[in-house]
């Protein structure tokens, strides 16, 4: 008889798979989990993989993983929120700013500063007064902006530079003085619908900051959480920063020693 062709070879075979799948159970098994926590290493992704597309280098928190002892929970990226992680932005480019003098007081004594004494604030605008020069450029710049308002007319924004022109040269001149009214100002000026200047709207933020130095409400701020702009961007920031530090020079901003 040819054992190949009897059932004696099936049964030879059946029984050295059982023998060989007793024998696996045997064997010591490899260390795959974290003692720790009970999660498998190499599971979740490891910092350097997460996020791949993200470009930021400096948003580290972007790029951590939280780690969990329940093995069923969602594992999630421990981020902080957007608004967090802008106000980090601004801060770093806001830092970068020498302290720039601000007049606590810049009211002279017995002048009335209320719109209501405009001619006379007109006057002394010209004559140099530099809290006259603000009082008279915002009276100027509500005057402008409730007109066009009125009107609804569309202006462009070489149209709106030139109408400007004198209530940025009022508010130029007190700002390197002392006024930081007058920088927070022109930082609004340029970020308004009529010129969308971010570069300069973000510089003149900037120097208001740094006039007023630590104090929580910041012009830099204000710009870039306003929706209607387009985000703050690194570019932006380095740009303005980079204008922001030659005004300080070209308009002559007295510099505080640290």
């Amino acid at each position: 008889m040819n054992i190949f062709r009897s059932p004696t070879l099936l049964f030879i075979g059946l029984f050295a798979l059982v023998a060989y799948f007793f024998s696996k159970e045997d064997l010591p098994k490899p260390a795959q989990e974290n003692s720790d926590s009970g999660i498998p290493e190499n599971q979740y992704p490891r910092a350097h993989n997460y996020n791949q597309n993200n470009n930021d280098s400096d948003s580290v928190d972007d790029k951590m993983v939280i780690h969990s002892n329940d093995v069923g929970q969602n594992f999630l990226p421990n981020r902080k929120s957007n608004s967090d992680n802008n106000e980090m932005l601004w801060q770093r480019y806001s830092m970068q700013m020498p302290k720039v003098f601000m007049l606590s007081n810049a009211a002279k004594k017995g002048v009335d500063y209320s719109e209501n004494n405009i001619q006379v604030l007109q006057q002394l605008a010209r004559d140099g007064d530099i809290l006259a020069q603000f009082v008279y450029g915002y009276y100027l710049s509500k005057k402008l902006e409730s007109s066009a308002i009125k009107n609804g007319k569309i202006v462009d924004a070489a149209e709106w530079n030139s109408r400007t022109k004198e209530i940025r040269n009022l508010y130029i001149t007190s700002a390197s003085h002392g006024i930081h009214a007058s920088a927070q100002e022109m930082a609004r000026i340029y970020s308004s619908e009529y010129l969308r200047d971010m570069v300069e709207a973000l510089a003149w933020a900037l120097i208001a900051d740094a006039m007023r130095g630590n104090e929580e409400d910041k012009a830099l701020k204000s710009v870039c959480t306003d929706k209607s702009h387009v985000p703050c961007s690194h570019d932006l920031l380095s740009k303005a920063l980079d204008r922001a530090k030659s005004y300080l020079k070209v308009y002559s901003f007295k510099i505080e020693k640290s």
